[in-house]
């Protein structure tokens, strides 16, 4: 996609434009591009399709293990959430273009704030918990492989990147 950008665009574009601006001038270009684009974009929705289910599958399973919830509802109950979460983004270039928050669209600024501020604070507290939560031993049967030696001499190195380069690294970023 990016050698594409970049040829079909003189407008360097670093969101979404990439994929749905950029590529479809392109495919418009050659030809069969109508074809091989429709073919593509049907793709890639079907490979959004099978995240979006995955990961809505994870919610589902905790909230049966977790909550005891019925399977049922607990992916109604996940359906619902996630439908209503991702209203506002979705309409965010159609029926809410108006709206602007510190001169952004609302797809800017949940993006924005989610790859700034939530995804770096949540690999922190990854961090923590792994290495402050985790027993010795589990970390140890998850990490060290019976018969690999490297396994075990690179257990230490792991350790104490987690616990200490990681951390560091991470609010080294958000600073």
């Amino acid at each position: 996609v990016f050698p594409i950008a970049l040829q079909a665009s003189n407008i360097p574009l670093t969101d979404a434009g990439l994929l749905f601006e950029s590529l479809p001038q392109f495919l418009l270009q050659m030809p069969g591009g109508v074809i091989f684009g429709f073919l593509f974009f049907i793709c890639f929705y079907l490979a959004a399709l099978a995240a979006s289910i995955g990961i809505l599958e994870v919610i589902v399973s905790n909230l049966v293990d977790r909550r005891r919830y019925s399977r049922k509802i607990a992916a109604w109950l996940a359906s619902g959430i996630a439908l209503f979460v991702g209203v506002l983004p979705a309409f965010s270039g159609s029926t809410f273009h108006a709206i602007k928050i510190w001169n952004k669209g609302i797809l800017e600024n949940l993006d924005y704030i989610v790859i700034n501020w939530v995804l770096p604070v949540i690999a922190l507290f990854m961090a923590f918990a792994i290495s402050k939560g985790m027993k010795q031993t589990e970390k140890e049967s998850l990490f060290i492989h019976p018969t690999k030696v490297e396994s075990n001499s690179l257990y230490k190195l792991w350790t104490d990147a987690v616990r200490y380069v990681v951390p560091g690294v991470i609010i080294l970023g958000i600073i």
